[in-house]
């Protein structure tokens, strides 16, 4: 799946137009702002490359124009923009100038009095000559999560992420109820000068019966089936059917308990031949409320293209008085041959004058090429305010993907320490300098410093 440069902008302005007029009928509010950055930055081997590319003069307008309604029962949202860069940038080092790395994202939410709703796109353009940051792969809950690509994204190329998502649920309040889910994921490259990185779509359907008999049972049944697509030298296609029963029960004031069991099968076809992998998939998982919090646990029984997976995880969830903690640490393995330490952590604290955010991850899956793919990461992020205008922030990031037989072990560190400034009303500043590193085991390593400055604002278009 292939995008220019500017048709998803172009696609999501032209709907910007189609559905103002709508919602400008409804009762609800509406608004309209667009974004602006200004970035100056000066940096040596910005795109942390073997051996170093030299220096790297920036100038970066960022735009970002962004749409919200929200009524009783719909809420709308809209966002499109990119940047506009030019510089100083070493010759070969693959870098683009003018309007590069669009993006595009949209949600729409319709509820009803027994149903919902739920449509969700996004799309983003990213140059990885610039060597993209690890805060482009922080979720939602605020931990890094390691994307699959992770250990081939260095050298040059373009790189295209797209989803969309979707979502019906009718019976939401009744015995008897539905859940309809769709979804498709799409990692494409241009122009790459990493043979690595191949194309890659994934396509899921998901069907869900909800059986409510009382207050504190309720019953499932799961349909599911996903089609991975890898465009690699082998040509893989991958078809993972599965079927599943569950059972949500409180059994006790303040306990939960969740037991199900299925079956699944994952069907590999390859230039090479056909592989089936089928059995048992299924899980029990025990939640209980404690007074500031909770204390939870669960077994699961996987499957994949290798075979079963087993994994157990036990957490604490603790509501703290200037803040919060959630962890969780367990173990899994692959048709027990071996059993790796797995865990996630979030940790955020206020203090006085500032806040501390910290998070942590180490997960254990199966890669496309049949290996097991070890991915670790931290986040610690410390802001102190000065005064009411004037803060200064301090952001380490982590991420480390181990060695298999076939990928390299590839570590990085971004490291930014910055000052925060209100101008006035309208407009802030932020300027600071940063250190980043890339360590491969294939390639060596390179780091990176980098002294930059920021002019922020938000225009309010429309405000109603």
């Amino acid at each position: 799946m292939k995008y220019g440069p500017l048709f998803t902008v172009a696609t999501a302005g032209a709907s910007a137009f189609v559905v103002l007029p709508l919602f400008a009928q409804e009762d609800g509010g509406l608004s309209v702002s667009l974004d602006f950055s200004q970035r100056f930055e000066t940096a040596s081997n910005l795109g942390l490359e073997v051996p170093d590319e030299g220096n790297t003069n920036l100038a970066t307008t960022s735009l970002m124009l962004n749409l919200d309604s929200q009524t009783r029962t719909q809420d709308f949202s809209l966002s499109f923009g990119g940047l506009f860069r030019e510089g100083d940038i070493p010759t070969g080092a693959g870098a683009e100038t003018g309007f590069v790395e669009p993006q595009a994202a949209l949600s729409f939410t319709q509820e009803g009095a027994n149903a919902e709703f739920k449509l969700d796109a996004k799309f983003r353009q990213t140059d990885i000559a610039f060597d993209i940051p690890l805060s482009d792969f922080v979720d939602a809950t605020g931990i890094v999560v390691i994307p699959p690509d992770f250990d081939n994204l260095s050298g040059t190329g373009k790189r295209n992420n797209f989803s969309f998502d979707t979502s019906l649920e009718t019976g939401k309040n009744s015995t008897v109820g539905f859940l309809f889910e769709a979804g498709v994921s799409d990692l494409s490259y241009e122009n790459t000068s990493s043979s690595s990185l191949v194309d890659n779509t994934r396509t899921n359907f998901d069907a869900t019966m909800f059986l409510r008999p009382s207050e504190t049972l309720t019953g499932r049944t799961e349909l599911h089936y996903d089609l991975f697509d890898d465009q690699d030298t082998l040509d893989t296609e991958r078809e993972t059917w599965s079927t599943l029963f569950g059972l949500e029960s409180e059994i006790s004031s303040g306990t939960m308990v969740d037991i199900s069991l299925g079956y699944e099968e994952v069907i590999t076809d390859r230039n090479t031949g056909k592989t089936t992998e089928s059995g048992l998939i299924g899980g029990l998982g025990i939640d209980h409320e404690l007074a500031n919090g909770s204390v939870f646990g669960d077994f699961t029984l996987s499957r994949n293209q290798d075979g079963q997976r087993y994994t157990v995880n036990v957490g604490r969830e603790i509501e703290l008085p200037r803040g919060s903690l959630r962890g969780s640490v367990g173990t899994t393995s692959l048709e027990g041959n071996s059993y790796d330490f797995v865990f996630n952590a979030l940790f955020v604290h206020q203090l006085p004058q500032g806040a501390i955010n910290l998070s942590a991850d180490r997960q254990v899956s199966t890669d496309d090429n049949d290996n097991e793919r070890i991915a670790s990461s931290l986040d610690f992020g410390y802001d102190h305010s000065i005064n009411n205008i004037s803060s200064v922030g301090l952001d380490i990031k982590f991420g480390l993907v181990e060695s298999t037989s076939t990928a390299s072990e590839v570590e990085r560190y971004d490291i930014t320490a910055s000052y925060n400034r209100e101008l006035t009303r309208d407009w802030s500043m932020v300027s600071g300098v940063s250190y980043r590193t890339r360590d491969s085991s294939s390639v060596g390593f390179a780091d990176s410093t980098s002294v930059f400055f920021t002019l922020d604002r938000s225009f309010d278009l429309i405000k109603r």
